[in-house]
């Protein structure tokens, strides 16, 4: 397994925050998102459905495994340098159902948390399927214009 996909709410600022986080972390395992419900995640698979809710996390790997809910967020830890042992901790034995409980709830209260941490921006590159940023205003341009020939000519 060299990759994991997972499909995300870009709308949810907690959701957002948890992508960023992830993908701010030392990996063995190679993360890719893609919004929940984009064209992009429904052309790539279009069999798969969110069974238990669109709340409930989906992570695909590239050999075509696919995980909901608390197999989803231990996937996400797994795949990270300084978790992964958490991971198997919590994939197995006492801490099992605490993991099940406690993930159920992140999933549930979800909205709640997004109006905790407020903001949704997707990093650069990220395929969103949503109305384009309004334009720069003219002054900003000018000035990075300006930059940039400044630049040219050094």
């Amino acid at each position: 397994m060299n990759r994991l996909t997972i499909l995300y709410d870009p709308m949810c600022a907690f959701c957002c925050r948890c992508r960023d986080w992830l993908l701010g972390r030392p990996k063995y395992i190679e993360l890719e998102f893609l919004p929940r419900g984009s064209s992009d995640a429904t052309k790539r698979y279009p069999s798969l459905r969110t069974e238990g809710g669109s709340d409930v996390l989906v992570v695909v790997t590239d050999e075509g495994g696919v995980y909901r809910g608390s197999d989803a967020y231990i996937m996400c830890l797994y795949a990270l340098v300084d978790y992964r042992e958490l991971a198997i901790d919590l994939a197995h034995g006492v801490f099992r159902p605490l993991a099940d409980r406690g993930f159920s709830w992140l999933s549930r209260n979800r909205t709640m948390l997004s109006q905790i941490v407020h903001q949704c921006k997707p990093p650069l590159g990220t395929p969103v399927d949503s109305p384009p940023s309004p334009p720069l205003p003219a002054r900003l341009v000018e000035w990075a214009e300006i930059r940039q020939d400044n630049a040219d000519r050094d």
